[in-house]
């Protein structure tokens, strides 16, 4: 995958215009566009997402929310549609700081932004990885009153009663998968879930999700589906 795939800045983003002026002229009026307080996302973004709602194939949608670093110390933190290995983007925002912890305080306006997108009616599934698998994301997504399935933090926790169990501690075996049912979601006692650990062959290590589907099938499913958008799944 190029590098400028992941760059934002102004000379990066000018290798992506293809409208055939020399990078200097495109860098300049990309100088000019940026500050211009008329370049809004509801002007110049969103007649674009109600096209694409419109063109999209009836059925459920998986809605992916996912943290990339952008530099300058901050993160620009996006959701996004999949469609066909594809991530079609609905709307993000940007916030100072580096992945990890921070994330748990700050997911819950991007879910309200893309969530405004959405036709009413439709079902969608939000999917996070492990930078967004905090309480604070997963209480923004259940006020939406959709259905989730999120990679947690290798150090997660969750409790089935009084029993508190983190990954770490379970050990599997290639083409083994466990399911708890009803268990809470690190400390805060978030629930009930659905955790799910599952080892497929191909891989190397296995991997967990937490949900509030009731099948651990259809959560791996969807989570597939959010696989095939990451960006050693791209340079294939």
């Amino acid at each position: 995958m190029s590098d400028n795939l992941t760059r934002c800045h102004r000379p990066a983003i000018a290798t992506k215009v293809p409208d055939g002026s020399l990078p200097e002229s495109r860098i300049e009026r990309l100088t000019r566009w940026l500050p211009n307080e008329r370049i809004t996302p509801e002007a110049y973004f969103l007649p674009y997402v109600q096209a694409l709602f419109s063109s999209l194939p009836a059925g459920p949608l998986g809605l992916v929310l996912d943290g990339s670093t952008v530099g300058r110390g901050c993160l620009a933190l996006g959701g996004s549609v999949v469609y066909p290995k594809r991530a079609l983007p609905l709307g993000w925002i940007v916030v100072a700081g580096q992945q990890g912890p921070l994330l748990e305080t700050v997911p819950a306006p991007l879910v309200e932004q893309v969530a405004a997108f959405l036709p009413a009616g439709r079902p969608v599934l939000f999917l996070g990885d492990g930078d967004l698998d905090g309480i604070s994301l997963l209480s923004a997504v259940s006020k939406q009153g959709g259905p989730f399935g999120c990679r947690p933090a290798q150090n997660s926790v969750v409790w089935e009663g009084d029993q508190a169990l983190r990954l770490s501690w379970l050990t599997l075996e290639p083409g083994q998968a466990v399911a708890l049912e009803h268990v809470c979601f690190t400390q805060a006692g978030f629930g009930p879930v659905l955790w799910v650990a599952c080892w497929d062959p191909p891989y190397t290590a296995p991997l967990y999700l937490v949900s509030n589907l009731e099948l651990w099938q259809e959560a791996l499913w969807w989570d597939k589906q959010r696989f095939q958008i990451e960006a050693i799944n791209r340079a294939k």
